[in-house]
C-alpha cells in the first residue's frame, strides 16, 4: 500500500468536472491512463509506503491536525502546458508561499514513510538527477520536492510533440473559462494505492481551517 498527499478540487469545482470529461474521452485513454492512474490531483507529499510500525489512522490524525493548523492560500490562475514531454496545468506565476507549503507537507509526514526499496530508488535514477536531486532523493525519498518541486496537475502521459500540441489545444478549448478562475488550495486528500496494479484512489479531503 501506499499512501500520497495531494491537492485536489472538490467535487462541484470546474476543474474537478473537466478532469471527469478529459479523462472519460476514449481516443485519449492511452494518452491520458498514465495520468489517471494517479487521479487528478497536484502532489504535495510524494506517493510512500508507510512504516509498518505506523497505521493509516496515525496518518489520518497527524493530517487532520496539519490541516486545521494551516490557512488556505491561492494558487493563482492555471494555465494548460507542457511540462517536459507530459501535459499538465501549471501556475502562471510564481508562488512561494505555495512552494513552502508543498515543503512543509514533505517534512511533516516524513516520519510515516518507510525506507524505499532500492529497486525505487534505482527507478528514479534512470534518467538522470542532478547532484541536488539525488540529495533529495536520498532525503526525503524523491528527487522533485522542496526547491525542486513546482506544482503541476498532470493530463497525460509522455507524448510526442505533435500530439502534446493537440491534447493541449484540446484540454484548453474543454477548460474554457474554468482557466480564468483563480485556484484556491482550501484542503489536503489523503490518496490511496492498495496495490501495485490499481489506481490512486481519494480516501479523505480534510478541509484547512488554520
Amino acid at each position: 500500500m501506499r499512501i500520497a498527499i495531494y491537492f485536489t478540487p472538490p467535487s462541484e469545482h470546474p476543474l474537478a468536472h473537466f478532469a471527469a470529461a478529459w479523462f472519460a474521452q476514449e481516443d485519449l485513454k492511452q494518452a491520458t491512463a498514465p495520468a489517471a492512474f494517479y487521479g487528478f490531483h497536484a502532489t504535495l507529499k510524494p506517493p510512500f509506503m508507510p512504516r509498518l510500525s505506523r497505521s493509516l489512522q496515525d496518518i489520518l490524525l497527524a493530517a487532520q491536525s496539519f490541516a486545521e493548523a494551516q490557512p488556505a492560500l491561492t494558487v493563482g490562475q492555471l494555465c494548460v502546458k507542457p511540462l517536459g514531454s507530459f501535459l499538465a496545468l501549471l501556475p502562471g506565476s510564481a508562488n512561494p508561499e505555495l512552494d513552502a507549503f508543498a515543503a512543509a507537507c514533505v517534512r511533516d509526514f516524513d516520519r510515516f514513510r518507510a525506507v524505499p526499496e532500492p529497486e525505487e530508488l534505482a527507478r528514479r535514477r534512470v534518467k538522470g538527477l542532478t547532484d541536488r536531486q539525488e540529495h533529495f532523493l536520498s532525503r526525503w525519498g524523491y528527487p522533485y520536492v522542496m526547491e525542486e518541486f513546482r506544482f503541476h496537475m498532470t493530463l497525460t502521459g509522455p507524448l510526442d510533440r505533435p500530439n502534446l500540441a493537440n491534447a493541449g489545444s484540446r484540454a484548453r478549448q474543454m477548460l474554457g473559462d474554468a482557466l480564468l478562475e483563480p485556484v484556491v488550495l482550501d484542503a489536503v486528500t489523503l490518496s490511496l494505492q492498495t496495490a501495485p496494479d490499481r489506481g490512486f484512489q481519494e480516501w479523505r479531503r480534510l478541509p484547512l481551517s488554520g
